[in-house]
Order: C-alpha cells, then structure tokens, then sequence
C-alpha cells in the first residue's frame, strides 16, 4: 500500500511493524499499540473504495460483539482521510493451517479438533447474524500450544464484496467440510482461492473422496466429504457439523507418518480401518481419557446431533441411516 511502511503510525497509536498478509483490497500488518505497550494486527484498507471499508467496518464492528475464545478478538475499529483499519489481537506466531498443511495431510484425528473448533467458533457468529463466507486453510490460525482461531468473520466477505445474501450458514458448512477434506488429503476440493494447496484430485469426472486418497480415514468424516462437496447435503450450518462429529479431543495430536495411500487404484469401497495404535480405537478415535471429561459440550444451537459412527451406520443429511 502507498504510504505505509515499517513505522507508519495509524491514528496516533498504532505503529505498523511488517506487513502479514494481502487479502483482496485489505493488507494485515504486525503492528504495535503504544498505548497499551502490546502487539497486535492491524486490517487497512483504503478510503478511497468508501463503500468497501464502510462494509469491512460495519462487520468488524458486528464481530467485535462476539466473545468467543475460537474467534480472532477486535479491539479497535476507526478511520481517517486515508484509511479504515481494524484492529485485532496479535497472531503473529500463529501458523495457519495452509502453512500446516503444506507439510502434508494431519491425522484424522487432528482434523476433527480443528474443524470442529472452527465450526463451533463460527456457530457463535451465526447467532449475530455474522458468516465467514470466504474460509480457506489461510483463515485458520494455530498456536503453538494448538489453540483454533478464525480470522476475517464477516470482514474477508465485506473485503471481498461478497453478499451478504441468506445462504451464509450453508456457505460456511461447506466451507468447514472442505477444511476437514484438506487436511484429511492435503488438497483443497473447492473452485476459487486455495491458499497454496494443489487441487483435489478427482477420478471419473468426480471430486475423490478422502479415503480414495489416504488411509485410515473415519468413516463419518469421509461420508461427510462425500455427502457436502459431491452431493449437496450434509450438514446445513457449522454448528450442524460440529454435532456430527463431537466430540473432539483437546489436546492437539502430532503427525506420526505419511499417510498417503499406496494403493494402485483407489479403493471403491471405503477406507479400510488400520490396526488401532495405543490409545486410539479401531475406528481411529482416541480412546477416551481423563482430557476428554474437559471437552466442551457442542454450542447451544446445534439441534441435530448425530450419535450413531459405529461401523454399518452412513450419514445421511443430518441424521444417520442403518445401513443393512
């Protein structure tokens, strides 16, 4: 952006330090609030586009409402002859998951409490009236420690001048699912930005399910692929999803190895279940544990929870279907 650099102060208080990120008409930057002697992350977009900031400003400020611990917190919106910013608490030593999934695929396991904390962050949007409508790998930030956080609710469609239209919640769903099918696989299945990642594979014409593509993939989270981005059902909001998939381990699990399929064709029948590793079921969930008694119930919204994964039971919709 013209006019800004390392040192640049915003409104008198926010020294601007790098910048992090350029994202439709907005750029992120590092910045440092003297006034409250920390750092943070500062959203700048031009005055120039006065439609688009007010929007990104009237989301901002609609977000900053929200108090959830899985949303990227604002502290400060405002703007000037120049310029409309938003502030937000500092992620500057977040990776997102794109960065983390560049690496290659995460565990099945890993993947379940990263989407279902995303979905249940977002669930908390959904009662403002508020949507993602734009989630990528780049909008999920992970700490070190392993804590889930989204950034851009509401403000990356109003930077994208997207409309805010009555369709935000699916949009998210899908959005979540396809979270869940890129770090299952490493590739994002859906048109449009990427965020770095290759384009999911597809076979006959077909998007590839997950456990066409890797193995040892819960059988719910595949059919939940399946079902969003190949035959438009599945879950109808993000809190949907996360009831589907509840509950989630806390506690972030590493990657042992690759768990890229070798096999010489895909397979046509679902994943074949590996021998369960310590602490893990057959199925790949974590066996339950003294952790698991901390996992928070799924939000108060969530209205169709799903309760049947054993084997022989298929999602269907938002409910489960026996089958024979």
């Amino acid at each position: 952006m013209d006019g800004v650099g390392p040192g640049t102060l915003i409104a008198g208080r926010y020294e601007l330090r790098r910048p992090l990120s350029t994202r439709e008409s907005g750029t992120r930057w590092v910045g440092h609030d003297t006034t409250f002697d920390r750092d943070v992350t500062l959203l700048l977009v031009p005055r120039d586009d006065a439609a688009r900031a007010a929007d990104v400003l009237d989301a901002a400020r609609r977000c900053a409402v929200v108090d959830n611990p899985r949303l990227v917190r604002i502290y400060d919106i405002g703007q000037d002859e120049r310029w409309a910013w938003v502030v937000e608490e500092d992620s500057s030593g977040a990776r997102t998951l794109a960065d983390v999934l560049s690496e290659g695929p995460l565990p099945a396991e890993e993947v379940r409490r990263i989407t279902g904390e995303v979905a249940a962050g977002l669930d908390a949007g959904t009662g403002r009236g508020l949507h993602h409508r734009r989630l990528t790998p780049a909008c999920v930030l992970l700490s070190p420690q392993g804590a889930v956080k989204v950034s851009g609710l509401g403000t990356d469609a109003a930077l994208a001048g997207a409309d805010d239209g009555d369709d935000g919640e699916r949009r998210d769903a899908v959005g979540v699912v396809a979270l869940a099918y890129a770090g299952l696989t490493g590739a994002w299945p859906l048109s449009g930005d990427t965020a770095g990642l290759p384009r999911a594979m597809t076979l006959a014409g077909d998007l590839a399910r997950p456990s066409e593509v890797v193995g040892g993939v819960p059988g719910d989270l595949d059919a939940l692929c399946r079902l969003t981005l190949s035959e438009d059902a599945g879950p109808v909001s993000p809190g949907d999803y996360a009831a589907q998939i509840a509950p989630w381990s806390p506690i972030p699990v590493q990657r042992t190895s690759s768990r890229l399929s070798t096999a010489a064709a895909p397979a046509t029948g679902g994943s074949t279940a590996p021998e369960a590793a310590p602490g893990t079921t057959a199925a790949g969930r974590l066996s339950p544990g003294p952790s698991d008694q901390d996992q928070p119930p799924p939000p108060a919204s969530m209205n169709s929870i799903v309760s049947g994964k054993k084997s022989g039971d298929a999602i269907v919709g938002t409910r489960t279907h026996k089958t024979k």
